[in-house]
């Protein structure tokens, strides 16, 4: 049945292949010169950091040494996954790291700030899957030199800030200034297997500590070995600070570490250190105590085992485990003989002061001897009244318990620690030579028979130093558990990543880290007790992915988001859980387009319900009462203001039932071009204002709301009227409108002879332009310069002729009251061209440039006087030359074709209107000009003379030369236009 079970996964010789399966979303391997790996490395971390966190397996395949370097004196590469020359895994990133028997080698000979190999703020998970199991972090050597966050001098083989576990490998031959000479534990920091050996902390004599590993925040010992690490101050071994700090062992050995004041093997600083399994033992330091719990205590239960440390030099006595105050008790948890575990601890303390607390509830009535023994000769173990251990006077015994195995395998030993020996299949028989000796439970025997993985505690009721020991058989093969349901949504509470039912095995298997509440993916760590390995022979810690997805968030609905102007303030509300979701931007008064935002207030636990986390934009408008027109609309409203021009509101930014402020009763839409259909105009009309109606008079031509119900035949025309209506069923309009179409004065919606004719009639005073209305006298006035004339009849005949178009007169051209250059863009004989005006400085002259904007019967005195002040150059220092090149006098009058002279460059003067060059506008003028538009007279604008006169002729500036330009000029000399408002 298992095999049928497991078929997939066994070999020929039915035996069970590497079937662990770790959570790797993606392996990558190092090989090639220090360039290549890391860029490989880098590749690695960015991939790991753009998935969310991923793990990702990176095997290291050559030994990696870091090379020289200017700035941080060797360093392995540069990138995502390098800061300072060391290693980095930042922090969202997750790193599998399999030394695969290679080393990673910074290579320093003396200390640097940062001269650590690794840096980590993410997770990283260090395995070496070789069989040697030889590979190494070593060569850092970090100093305080530059002490920036005390990362300077730390952890000269690792820096660790997130999430750091030690399967097998070994942190070797690396120094610290200040604190963690193999590895300084600033996160969590799992070791079940591996090497912490020969690292130094070698700075301050009263500051420095910590050889091995010195922890600032949670470090758990399962499994592996600490030793031959030295400090020269405390904690030769580990040290653990005090404050928000904890450490857990289980088992492990921490062996053989100096210190050169005291706690050879370790010194614990906080009140959360708690022991349950492992060895600390043949460490020493000049003052003594393999370990040290100073001012607090510390907690253990079943496993300790603490012997055979000593003051350094001096092998005459033993010095395990000192208390340095009345406080600092030994808090026991449970039952010092369980779960197979026994418990030997040497005790240095002051006489007759109590060592434990609770030793009464969990051990009483077992003599403390079992379990405690005086580091001293003259010294005892004894129970206080209050049932609590303490250290009497008297002569401590010097025996010693021999046992010893066989059967399975043969063996024997004196020590209290376990024995350590191999699965076999068969039993061990353990036995005192002859004499009865207990099981755990108590039971008594000559002998006991033991064979599965485990560990066996048995004691002796005789005074011994030994008269508790532990036998451990391992190889126990366990398969690891499958990943389980791994994933669920935030919902606020803590989860629990439980894979109890999916192979987990408690009494075999530990788990760590598998308790979150916030959203994001995480890894427990899954490793395998004393006395039991995974299928693949190793003790690997395993990662086990889980994911807590972020909650989805309904998306708000875009409702009603257009809004009719009130002088209230409009909110654009959502419906939205306030408590998740915030708002802003939503609130305006005035006329205008906006954005509101919605935005997660967590966005580290919830999303939107399409997977984003981003905030969500939602355009919202307040538009003006009455009838809107869209915003691309070329139409716009109109109105005359008090010079008799033709102004629109989009010029002068007012809002139609806004802030009008216009003489007329009659609101206007103007800017329509004749021949525009029904259909076209309606088309333009935002829908949102309301129901619309257009009337000719009294005649309904339009009734609807969309413009597909508009004729397309039906030309729109100047006196037409439009009603808006909130609902179809009102009777009384919100808004009335009358519609102006440029030159349209008839009112039929197209130009003909009729409207010329009905111009010439306001020109002739037969008609008085006062007595129309006002969307009329906006028809009338096409060349809005604050008259109706004869040129707005031309224009008129220009248009019927396809000469003008008659849109360019839409807009009012903005009257430049001060000289400019003018160029020409065009050319007579495309049909197009026109005068552009540029603003003058005396930087921006240049050779053959010319100055336009003046007006005839401009004197030169004036002109130099104006220029002067424009240019702020000296009036005396302009000189104006005549066409002929004689110096013009004061009193004459500036002629196109005029020059000046300025830093070397000729610039040209040209006079709007004057064609001939004298300086004044006549009738030569204006048959000079016509002879120009009939083409009699061809302009080579290449010419720079005939390029001013050019310019001069170009009076209507809408796009080629026509009569109306000529009309202009007549118009200008009968006294009604001022050639200024052409400028």
């Amino acid at each position: 049945g298992a095999k049928s079970e497991t078929a997939g996964s066994l070999n020929l010789n039915n035996e069970i292949e590497n079937n662990l399966q770790m959570a790797v979303d993606k392996s990558y391997t190092l090989s090639g010169t220090n360039a290549q790996m890391a860029e490989t490395w880098n590749e690695a971390v960015k991939y790991s950091k753009d998935n969310g966190g991923v793990n990702v397996n990176v095997t290291l395949n050559a030994n990696w040494t870091a090379q020289n370097d200017a700035t941080w004196t060797t360093a392995f590469g540069s990138g995502d996954g390098f800061e300072r020359g060391r290693f980095i895994i930042p922090k969202g990133v997750t790193i599998t790291l399999d030394l695969n028997s290679y080393t990673l080698n910074r290579n320093l000979s003396s200390g640097i700030a940062y001269g650590n190999v690794i840096f980590n703020q993410g997770v990283l998970n260090m395995i070496d899957s070789s069989s040697s199991k030889t590979g190494a972090i070593k060569g850092g050597y970090v100093d305080d030199s530059i002490n920036e966050n005390n990362q300077g001098s730390m952890g000269g083989g690792i820096y660790n800030e997130g999430n750091f576990t030690l399967s097998s490998g070994n942190i070797v031959e690396n120094s610290a200034f200040t604190v963690g000479g193999g590895v300084f534990n600033g996160g969590i920091f799992i070791m079940n297997g591996g090497k912490i050996s020969k690292n130094n902390v070698y700075g301050s004599p009263t500051g420095s500590n910590g050889g091995g590993v010195s922890n600032g925040k949670r470090f758990i010992l399962y499994d592996g070995e600490i030793s031959e690490n030295h400090c020269i101050y405390v904690g030769g071994g580990v040290f653990t600070s005090s404050g928000n700090c904890a450490f857990e062992m289980y088992g492990g050995k921490i062996i053989n570490n100096t210190a050169e004041k005291h706690g050879g093997g370790m010194r614990s600083d906080t009140d959360a250190a708690f022991i349950a399994g492992g060895v600390i033992s043949g460490n020493k330091s000049i003052f003594g105590a393999g370990m040290i719990i100073n001012n607090l205590g510390i907690n253990i239960s079943a496993g300790v085992q603490i012997y055979d440390n000593y003051t350094l030099g001096d092998d005459s006595y033993e010095n395990n485990i000192e208390m340095k105050n009345n406080n600092a008790l030994i808090q026991i948890t449970g039952e010092l003989t369980d779960s197979g575990k026994s418990t030997h601890i040497g005790l240095s303390s002051y006489i007759n002061m109590a060592v434990t607390k609770n030793y009464s509830v969990h051990n009483s009535g077992i003599d403390p001897s079992r379990y405690f023994f005086a580091d001293s000769k003259n010294k005892r173990i004894a129970l206080n009244e209050q049932g609590e251990v303490i250290v009497t006077s008297g002569t401590n015994t010097t025996n010693k318990l021999t046992w010893s195995w066989n059967g399975a395998g043969t063996g024997g030993s004196t020590n209290s620690s376990n024995a350590v020996v191999q699965y076999k299949g068969t039993d061990y028989v353990i036995s005192i030579g002859g004499g009865q000796f207990a099981n755990e439970n108590g039971v008594s025997a000559t002998s006991f028979r033991v064979k599965e993985p485990g560990n066996y505690a048995f004691y002796v009721d005789g005074d011994y130093l030994n008269p508790t020991f532990m036998f451990t058989i391992e190889g126990g093969i366990i398969t690891p558990p499958s990943k389980g349901n791994n994933t669920i949504t935030y919902n606020g509470s803590s989860f629990t990543y439980d894979l109890t039912n999916f192979g987990f095995d408690s009494e075999k298997m530990f788990i760590y880290n598998n308790v979150e509440t916030l959203s994001g993916i995480y890894y427990a760590v899954v490793g395998p007790k004393q006395g039991y390995k995974w299928s693949d022979g190793t003790k690997d810690l395993l990662l086990y992915e889980f994911i807590i997805e972020r909650k989805k968030i309904v998306i708000p609905e875009v409702g009603n988001n257009v809004f009719v102007y009130s002088g209230e303030e409009i909110e654009y509300a959502f419906n939205i859980d306030q408590n998740l979701v915030a708002v802003s931007d939503n609130k305006a008064t005035t006329v205008g387009k906006y954005k509101a935002s919605v935005s997660l207030k967590d966005n580290k636990n919830y999303c939107w319900e399409d997977g984003s986390i981003e905030d969500k934009e939602y355009s919202f408008e307040i538009i003006h009462p009455g009838v809107v027109l869209k915003d691309n609309s070329s139409f716009d409203y109109i109105f005359k203001d008090s010079d008799n021009i033709r102004q629109s509101y989009k010029d002068n930014k007012i809002i139609h039932k806004v802030s009008e402020n216009e003489t007329t009763s009659n609101y206007v839409i103007g800017n329509i071009n004749p021949k525009t259909t029904l259909k076209q105009f309606v088309g333009d009309i935002r829908k949102e204002c309301g129901y619309i109606k257009i009337y000719n008079g009294n005649t309904l031509l339009y009734d609807g709301t969309t413009e597909t119900e508009a004729s397309e035949s039906i030309y729109v025309a100047t006196g037409y009227k439009l009603e808006l209506y909130k609902q179809t069923t009102d009777t009384t309009p919100i808004d009335r409108v009358y519609l102006s179409v440029l030159g349209d004065v008839v009112a039929n919606g197209v130009i003909d002879t009729a409207d010329v004719t009905f111009i010439s009639r306001i020109v002739n005073k037969e008609i008085k332009l006062e007595t129309l209305s006002i969307e009329q006298q906006l028809a009338a006035m096409v060349d809005n310069k604050g008259k109706v004339t004869s040129t707005d009849g031309k224009i008129l005949l220009n248009v019927i002729g396809g000469n003008t178009a008659l849109e360019s007169y839409f807009e009012n051209v903005a009257q430049k009251d001060k000289y400019q250059l003018l160029v020409l863009n065009g050319n007579i004989e495309s049909g197009a061209i026109n005068r552009q005006n540029i603003n003058l400085t005396t930087l921006n002259v240049y050779d053959n440039a010319i100055i336009g904007n003046i007006s005839p019967k401009t004197k030169a005195s004036d002109f130099k006087t104006k220029l002067a002040t424009q240019t702020s150059v000296t009036a005396s220092d302009i000189t104006i030359h005549k066409a002929n090149g004689t110096i013009a006098n004061d009193n004459d009058y500036i002629g196109t074709g005029y020059y000046i002279n300025y830093n070397g460059k000729t610039i040209y003067l040209s006079v709007l209107g004057d064609l001939t060059g004298d300086g004044i506008v006549n009738t030569m003028d204006v048959t000079y000009l016509n002879r120009i538009i009939n083409g009699t007279i061809a302009l080579n604008t290449n010419e720079i003379k005939d390029k001013v006169i050019m310019l001069s002729a170009i009076i209507q500036n809408k796009g080629n030369l026509t009569t109306a330009d000529s009309e202009t000029l007549l118009n200008y000399i009968g006294g009604n236009a001022d050639m200024t408002k052409y400028f």
